[in-house]
């Protein structure tokens, strides 16, 4: 006897989707914007670079179509960025959203948008601005802040799992309400929305530009045969920063006096470098410095762009008639700038 067995296959199928979730905060902190030479800054300034909004949503996911409500109103934004040790001193700033719009302290802008992660695409889920500032400006070295704090209102529904337009499905800023429209939701209040408060930070450090060139006496038979050398270096450093400019010993200095050395044997040529053309030694220590306030020219032209100009003559010391040993003399000198 034959026997037939019918098997039905019971199974269950399970859908899962991915949905995105959002938390979402408004930030009240100090944002760091570096730390930048004062020279290269001018040069350059900063060019639409991100910085923190005062919105983060953080864990947001692709695969939900419910719309994203989102406006903002600006309270109070900052101009200018000033100085903690002189309040003169500022640094002109300009705020864009993110897309690329000017932001206008007063201006409310709408930002609602069903593209999740283009709209909330900074780091760590933090909606970006960018700032521009531009190059030229005379900047000073110092710590530059705002001195009123950029105040944002924030209005958002945010979604969290597709519910209608029930407050279980968004996440909403305070007073926020949806209801139901035709195709999807309406608002039918922007609430009284949550306010971010923002300081912006950026640390200038003094810097200088050097321009100089070698030192070469020449060649002749013996050491009282050299003529002295005069000739200049320029310096220029950041805006408003006097300075002292110092010349090292040298690598092969004996008793206080530099030397140069033969390449090839240990034989060795004294000379010295002076300030301008008279007999002051420019050396490391003390008087021996060179002030800014004191250069052959333009001393009191502090403003990052001029050249301060440092006239020296250097020569050779010993005085001897009879010839030393052949060959290439040579020393190396440190210019040091210190403010």
């Amino acid at each position: 006897m034959n026997r037939y067995y019918l098997g039905i296959l019971c199974f269950v199928l399970f859908f899962s989707t991915t949905e995105a979730y959002a938390k979402c905060k408004v930030l009240n902190e100090t944002i760091n914007l570096g730390q930048y030479s004062s020279i290269g800054f001018t040069d350059t300034g900063i060019n639409d670079a991100r910085v923190k909004s005062g919105l983060n949503c953080a864990n947001l996911s692709v695969g939900l179509l419910s719309t994203t409500y989102l406006k903002y109103k600006v309270m109070q934004l900052p101009k200018k960025l000033v100085s903690s040790q002189d309040s003169t001193n500022e640094i002109k700033i300009h705020f864009k959203d993110h897309k690329s719009n000017p932001i206008v302290e007063g201006s409310e802008n709408n930002l609602t948008d069903t593209d999740l992660i283009s709209l909330f695409n900074g780091l760590n889920g933090d909606l970006a601005f960018s700032i521009t500032i531009a190059a030229g400006q005379e900047i000073a070295p110092g710590t530059y802040m705002n001195t009123d704090a950029a105040t944002v209102l924030w209005y958002y529904a945010i979604p969290i799992a597709s519910i209608g337009c029930e407050s279980i499905g968004y996440d909403m800023s305070s007073g926020f309400v949806l209801q139901e429209g035709i195709l999807n939701c309406d608002v039918s209040s922007w609430g009284e929305g949550e306010a971010s408060s923002l300081q912006y930070q950026i640390i200038i450090l003094p810097d200088c530009r050097i321009s100089v060139s070698n030192i070469n006496f020449g060649s002749a038979p013996f050491p009282s045969a050299f003529h002295p050398v005069e000739t200049s270096l320029g310096i220029r450093c950041s805006v408003k920063t006097p300075y002292n400019v110092s010349l090292s010993d040298g690598h092969n200095m004996q008793n206080g006096q530099r030397r140069m050395k033969n390449a090839t044997e240990s034989h060795y040529l004294a000379y010295e470098i002076y300030k301008d053309s008279d007999k002051q030694r420019w050396g490391s220590q003390g008087e021996q410095r060179w002030p800014s306030s004191a250069a052959s020219m333009n001393g009191n032209v502090l403003d990052g762009k001029t050249q301060q100009i440092y006239r020296y003559r250097a020569e050779i010391k010993d005085s001897d008639a009879r010839p030393i040993a052949t060959g290439i003399y040579t020393d190396n000198i440190t210019v040091e700038v210190d403010f």
